[in-house]
């Protein structure tokens, strides 16, 4: 099968995709700058499968909208590399640039090509809308629309895509779940090993992460355990507020900055415990990272993240919005030995099975046969 496979943004996530399906099939990567400099723009070729065709998109900017003249040009290059490529189905990742959706509905115009769009977030997260936001949802639409299958990254997802679009069907949407992200582990500094006591908070610091919650139960894990310290690791509009709390800490360490693989990789190296108290979501590429380190978590229950992970078997899943619920989970997982090793395995089992790159990429094998069926019974 020749697959051309479309990850503009934020490429980590389909690092281990794009690597198994290249064992079986014969693959084409549309990436961009931007998704390469996510992963490492000097080692992100060594990071893929030799065999694998690399299309790079000339963007010109940090943020994902592009100038006009990008989307011409992306549009024409697309175009061409179907021409030369000739692929059986095209497979591309949602993004929140709604042009983008365009660029590929215009380059899959005239063609017969079976589409797959995987859909990351059904819906803006809390705290993630703008005035403008109505224009991404309708090219969103449009291209969910002209999808033969959708990819749904939870059955929390599936669900909540096929309630929000009538012209879905439940044999339209497909189910593949958030592979953990292996290729952290490349990263890890020599020195890097688990250090007793530190609760890591990692991401984009918006409001649904729940931040909040975590700085309530800060009060009572750090009454209760004085060998704990918290990191807090990322950057966003809902972290400015809680800085001074944070840095008047000295028990807590804050880098509020994007950081390098390495020091990612670090950090969740070092992390007894990875707290995720996130007050809605819909899968969790932290939690994927976590699991890839074999870290013990505490997450909260809430969208697709109960489903990434088994309950007193590889996390700990407490209610959203119950900062005693997460002090007295991450307490437990701290001063319980045996308990933060059966966490441990039990997240390593999952990263190598059913959230393994090779077996997300054999159910997103089976969602594009039914995509290639699809289209052919309908030409």
């Amino acid at each position: 099968m020749r697959i051309l496979y479309a990850s503009h943004w934020f490429l980590p996530y389909s690092l281990a995709i794009v690597n198994a399906l290249a064992k079986n099939h014969e693959v084409c990567l549309v990436t961009t700058h931007r998704a390469l400099r996510s992963v490492d723009p000097d080692r992100a070729r060594e990071l893929l499968d030799p065999a694998i065709r690399v299309e790079i998109e000339p963007d010109t900017r940090e943020r994902q909208t592009q100038p006009p003249g990008y989307y011409v040009a992306s549009l024409r290059s697309l175009r061409r590399l179907i021409r030369e490529f000739r692929p059986d189905v095209v497979h591309v990742q949602e993004t929140t640039d709604p042009m983008l959706a365009w660029v590929w509905l215009r380059a899959l115009s005239g063609t017969s090509l079976p589409l797959v769009v995987t859909v990351h977030d059904p819906e803006p997260h809390l705290g993630d809308t703008h005035k403008f936001w109505w224009v991404r949802q309708r090219m969103i639409q449009s291209i969910r629309r002209r999808a033969d299958q959708v990819v749904a990254l939870a059955e929390y997802n599936r669900q909540a895509l096929l309630a929000m679009h009538e012209f879905l069907t439940p044999d339209r949407v497909g189910l593949a779940y958030h592979p953990v992200m292996e290729f952290y582990r490349e990263f890890v500094p020599p020195e890097a090993k688990r250090r007793p006591g530190t609760i890591l908070f990692f991401g984009r610091m918006v409001k649904y992460k729940g931040l909040d919650t975590l700085i309530e139960a800060w009060e009572t894990i750090r009454a209760s355990n004085p060998d704990a310290r918290l990191i807090v690791a990322g950057r966003g509009p809902d972290l400015p507020q809680y800085l001074p709390v944070l840095e008047a800490d000295d028990r807590v360490e804050v880098y509020a900055t994007f950081l390098p693989n390495g020091e990612v990789a670090r950090l969740f190296t070092e992390a007894e415990v990875v707290v995720l108290p996130y007050r809605e979501a819909t899968q969790s590429g932290v939690l994927a990272t976590a699991l890839a380190f074999g870290s013990a978590c505490v997450t909260t229950d809430v969208g697709g993240l109960g489903e990434m992970v088994e309950q007193g078997k590889s996390a700990l899943l407490v209610p959203p919005g119950d900062p005693k619920a997460v002090a007295d989970a991450v307490l437990s997982v701290l001063e319980d030995g045996t308990l933060r090793e059966r966490l441990e395995a039990g997240a390593r089992g999952r990263a190598a099975g059913p959230l393994s790159g090779a077996q997300v990429a054999a159910q997103l094998e089976e969602i594009y046969q039914r995509a290639i069926s699809a289209k052919s019974q309908a030409n």
